[in-house]
């Protein structure tokens, strides 16, 4: 029986919504758990397991069986797999694995960035000892993961204040979302008759919501956001041309990954069966192959290939269509090994 204080299902989408979370977090687990079997330290990896954390996964494992069976049946078959790809990308000997998706300490956490696991490893030569953060995903085969959503106006200030004059670069291309909402806006006017007053007023009640707009209005709406998406294009492009290093570190944090030092572990599995497709694992601490694709002016993405990855960069809108305000949204589509 789930306990008592666990969280109450009310209609489907709370108890997919709830799976998930449930199955990520157990699978974190039962990696980290893996790792240290693999490398010999499971006794000491279950002795610094926090009681609370230990409660928390049992609960889960409870709430599962009432569930989904077959998919509590499979996460333990999924992390092996996982397990077994990260241990052999790690070089040293692993001397301990800790759980800290669930920690509480903040500043832990902010300096580990995205990190589910970490380990300790002990250099084979020098006998130094290091720790390696690990980021863990658990996804639908086939699906792109969506890594960041970035502010339009403030990704390039944010992400990239590496490089000089960033501010100016941001600042200006800030003017031109502004512009160009306006003529966005005014033709939307002008089409229903109605006089623009430089914004989206109280003369406007139409839609309001981006799948609400139709034929001319919505293409208008399209050809705003290919404007807006061939600037950031040009300015993605002119950066990495400037310095690929400082390109890559930037573009790390939007690819999912805090620093270049994490060591990302996705795990596919085939939907509804919950049986292994493939893992993949993920370290850019020495990128060679990057290149910004051509842009297609039919659409309002562009891709960025990385260590034989992809990195989508798109633009939508925040929510509204009716305020200048967007988002990049920024998703991986990772190479299969084969």
């Amino acid at each position: 029986m789930v306990t008592k204080n666990f969280k109450e299902i009310h209609n489907n989408t709370q108890l997919e919504a709830l799976k998930n979370e449930v199955k990520g977090n157990l699978f974190e687990f039962l990696v980290a758990r893996q790792i240290a079997i693999v490398s010999k330290v499971e006794s000491l990896f279950l002795k610094n397991v926090d009681s609370e954390l230990l409660t928390m996964m049992r609960e889960y494992e409870s709430w599962l069986r009432q569930y989904d069976r077959n998919l509590l049946a499979k996460l333990p078959l999924l992390a092996i797999e996982m397990a077994k790809d990260l241990s052999s990308n790690i070089e040293g000997e692993i001397k301990n694995v800790t759980v800290v998706g669930k920690r509480h300490d903040h500043i832990i956490k902010e300096r580990l960035h995205e990190a589910d696991i970490v380990v300790q490893v002990q250099d084979i030569k020098s006998g130094d000892l290091k720790i390696v953060p690990i980021s863990l995903k658990l996804v639908k085969s086939g699906a792109n993961i969506t890594t960041k959503s970035a502010g339009a106006k403030s990704i390039f200030e944010k992400y990239f204040r590496s490089y000089d004059s960033i501010g100016f670069v941001q600042n200006t291309l800030n003017e031109f979302i502004d512009k160009e909402f306006d003529r966005f806006a005014s033709s939307l006017y002008n089409r229903h008759g109605l006089e623009y007053s430089g914004r989206f007023d109280s003369l406007w009640t139409k839609a309001q919501l981006p799948g609400e707009l139709k034929d001319a209005d919505r293409d208008d709406l399209y050809i705003l956001y290919r404007h807006l998406i061939k600037h950031y294009h040009e300015i993605f492009t002119k950066l990495l041309s400037q310095d690929k290093a400082k390109f890559i570190e930037s573009l790390l944090p939007l690819m999912g990954l805090g620093n270049k030092d994490v060591v990302q572990g996705i795990c596919f599995y085939k939907h509804k069966s919950y049986d292994l497709d493939y893992c993949h694992v993920v370290n850019y601490t020495e990128v060679e192959e990057i290149r910004i694709h051509e842009l297609n002016p039919e659409i309002s993405s562009f891709n960025i290939s990385i260590g034989g990855d992809n990195l989508q960069v798109r633009v939508k809108p925040m929510n509204k269509f009716t305020a200048p305000s967007y988002k990049i949204n920024c998703s991986m589509k990772f190479k299969r090994k084969d």
